[in-house]
């Protein structure tokens, strides 16, 4: 089971979504549609200044200063490195679970793949509020 879930802050009190889910029986087909998830939530956060969407609605973007915490170039970053695909790979041969989770002022985002047998809790788990947004950062 892949999940991606994003954290934060909303009226004064910790949320947590499920922005999507997807079951398959091969961890290949699993670790690719993460990293989908993560150029879709990349591209969702800071989108081409050049896609042909944003030309119809001027100063749609606007540049931010310098951050320390940079979610789309990390999530941009796991998805073109080939190695931590081959750790995630081998991690699920072995049933261990894969997560990656990014944080910026703003909130966090997570992409977890659980081993087949885990994946009916930590479902469950990831619909669940949790009483403050995590900021760890964990790697496959």
């Amino acid at each position: 089971m892949s999940v991606v879930t994003a954290e934060g802050i909303a009226f004064g009190k910790p949320v947590r979504f499920k922005l999507g889910s997807h079951s398959s029986t091969s961890r290949r087909l699993a670790l690719r549609w993460l990293r989908n998830q993560a150029h879709r939530l990349a591209d969702g956060l800071d989108p081409d200044p050049n896609a042909p969407w944003l030309r119809t609605v001027p100063g749609a973007l606007v540049r931010l200063p310098s951050l320390r915490a940079d979610v789309p170039t990390e999530l941009r970053r796991w998805c073109r490195d080939d190695q931590a695909y081959e750790d995630a790979l081998s991690a699920l041969t072995t049933r261990v679970p894969v997560m990656l989770s990014v944080a910026d002022l703003w909130g966090s985002y997570t992409l977890a793949v659980w081993p087949m047998s885990d994946s009916a809790a930590r479902t469950e788990q990831c619909a669940e509020p949790h009483p403050e947004p995590s900021t760890a950062r964990a790697s496959p």
